[in-house]
């Protein structure tokens, strides 16, 4: 395509986004833009599938409402750039300065274009060390992104963005504002989470081995554990989160977990059989439907868990806290059908169960 051409282009596009006369949308679908410098450029609700736009410089362009998916914005200047409702799946911004962009209601989940038999594998948006600082992706979809290094200091998110599963190993958050954000299952190993705010987000299996949480707006819940558990907790989550779909349902059958804080852990339908929670952490946490068979509970601090259809057979509850837990329709019999003369039962002697339901 020619200058004059791409001019003709975007004339005949501004007038299609004016709803004027002449106008036609513009098409640039796998059109190679590399390198083009044009500020400001208008390709709101613009086909732009698969187009390539490394290196551009494209500070204050409207992509709005555009179809980006599939499309390549390695290094490109953003700045101020907007996205709002735009279809960014599967697009790399591998490099790219993004800082004050607005990316509202965008859609980064993974996607990827299929130009040949057996190249259908979704790829997840690459944000690699892109800078957003002071951008804001509210109601944006972020899901299983490639954060890693991304600067995002002050950038908001507020509220509902979704960064499930995504990957922000790294990423500086110095002063961003996550509130009610959803990170399920987000690896924020190393990152710097520094004067975060994050209030009403859902932590639930992050990893936050080795961040930097000074002042930060959050319970430190799971920050301390093992990195081999937290993942664990990190795969659970998106394992339930998903219905199964991604992720991995813990298993912890016969773990020695002896006086570990899991307070506010996310192990809805875990497997816990026989595991050695003695002494434990669990105020807060979620175990709905989860499995407690012959598990060990001794002196257990479980105030305010959920334990909605947990299975307790057999568990030693001596001398546990639960206070204000919810243990309805929990079962905390023997097993059926077990020879009651040599059952070993459900031991509660001591256990608080004030205010349980």
């Amino acid at each position: 395509m020619t200058p004059q051409e791409l001019t003709d282009l975007l004339h005949r596009h501004a007038h299609f986004v004016g709803r004027e006369t002449g106008g036609e949308r513009a098409n640039l679908e796998h059109a190679d833009l590399t390198g083009l410098d044009h500020p400001g450029i208008e390709l709101s609700e613009a086909q732009l599938a698969g187009a390539i736009f490394d290196r551009c410089r494209l500070n204050g362009a409207n992509f709005a409402g555009a179809d980006l998916f599939g499309a390549r914005l390695e290094a490109a200047d953003l700045t101020d750039a907007k996205f709002e409702r735009a279809d960014v799946r599967g697009v790399s911004f591998r490099g790219a300065v993004l800082k004050g962009a607005n990316l509202r209601d965008a859609d980064l989940r993974p996607g990827s274009l299929v130009l040949a038999p057996g190249s259908a594998k979704k790829h997840a948006v690459n944000l690699e060390g892109a800078n957003l600082d002071d951008s804001d992706m509210e109601d944006s979809q972020m899901s299983e992104a490639n954060l890693r290094r991304a600067s995002l200091v002050r950038a908001v998110s507020a509220p509902n963005v979704d960064l499930t599963g995504a990957d922000l190993t790294g990423a500086d958050l110095h002063q961003a504002k996550l509130r009610h954000a959803n990170l399920t299952g987000a690896n924020l190993e190393g990152a710097d989470l520094s004067q975060v705010s994050f209030q009403g987000a859902n932590l639930s299996g992050a990893i936050l081995a080795n961040a930097d949480l000074f002042e930060a707006k959050v319970s430190l819940g799971t920050a301390a554990l093992p990195i081999d558990l937290q993942r664990t907790l990190r795969d659970h989550a998106l394992w339930s989160d998903s219905g199964g779909v991604f992720g991995a349902r813990a298993v912890l059958d016969g773990a020695d977990l002896k006086g570990i804080d899991l307070g506010g852990a996310y192990l809805s339908g875990a497997s816990l059989q026989r595991c050695d929670l003695s002494a434990a952490n669990l105020a807060d946490s979620t175990l709905v439907l989860a499995d407690l068979t012959g598990a060990r509970l001794a002196q257990a601090n479980l105030r305010h868990a959920d334990l909605y259809g947990a299975v307790l057979c057999e568990a030693d509850l001596s001398l546990a806290e639960f206070d204000y837990a919810n243990l309805a329709p929990a079962t905390i019999r023997g097993k059926e059908g077990a020879d009651t003369g040599s059952q070993k039962q459900t031991n509660l002697s001591g256990a608080n169960l004030d205010g349980t339901r």
